[in-house]
């Protein structure tokens, strides 16, 4: 994940503003990693019915790998604040891109973590279960 935001002029125009920001900024391989993996974590967990293959999908794991340091803006003459927006095509071919190199690793993670979390409630009930039966 460093390396490809470190090696930013290799990357096409309408992205590389953003690729060098986040190497400027400073963002680690894992605050990277973490923000994909929180997109894949809420798709596996929460929201079962927006598929993989989604646009809106490949859509927030972009936004959120781009959104991963802030994006900077700006404050107006009469004090408002301007918000930088990231255009959804952007996000879209980004999340597609992260999703060709690194989907099938998030995709496993997950289904790790949620074998890793169902092998620790089966010893854990069967001891509330014996200790419902036979109290200390």
């Amino acid at each position: 994940m460093e390396y490809i935001i470190r090696e930013h002029e290799r990357v096409p125009d309408p992205y590389r503003s953003h690729y060098r920001r986040l190497f400027q900024e400073g963002a680690t391989g894992q605050e990277l990693m973490t923000a994909i993996l929180s997109v894949y974590g809420a798709s596996h967990y929460a929201n079962r019915k927006l598929g993989l293959d989604d646009a809106v999908f490949f859509a927030n794991v972009g936004n959120r790998f781009l959104r991963t340091k802030g994006l900077g803006g700006f404050t107006r003459e009469d004090g408002t604040r301007v918000h930088r927006h990231l255009p959804g095509m952007l996000c879209e071919t980004v999340g597609r891109t992260l999703n060709e190199k690194l989907g099938v690793f998030c995709l496993q993670f997950w289904r790790m973590v949620e074998r890793d979390r169902i092998a620790q409630q089966t010893p854990m009930e069967g001891l509330a279960a014996a200790l419902a039966d036979h109290p200390l």
